[in-house]
């Protein structure tokens, strides 16, 4: 998995997603819908972090550090989904 940030608990969401449709309980779409969706969805599980390794973290070239420094500092939003939506988390 590559990213430019996580989300508090991320990877082991996704683990949980993968877990369930790997053991039949849901369609290989079901991942994908989720992540569509734009919010946290219950029926994903946390799995416990044993067994998950961080193998490698990478970094822009010495000339690119400081630029993409600048653009990771931006705050994310989620698009506008009307009065009284939820947001991711």
């Amino acid at each position: 998995m590559r990213a430019d940030a996580f989300c508090h608990n991320m990877v082991r969401s996704l683990v949980g997603a993968m877990l369930f449709v790997g053991d039949g309980h849901r369609p290989v779409s079901w991942p994908a819908r989720v992540l569509a969706a734009g919010v946290r969805d219950s029926a994903v599980h946390v799995v416990r972090p044993h067994g998950l390794t961080l193998e490698e973290v990478g970094y822009p070239a010495d000339g690119l550090l400081a630029a993409r420094n600048l653009e990771a500092r931006n705050r994310r939003t989620l698009p506008d989904r009307g009065a009284g939506a939820a947001g991711c988390c």
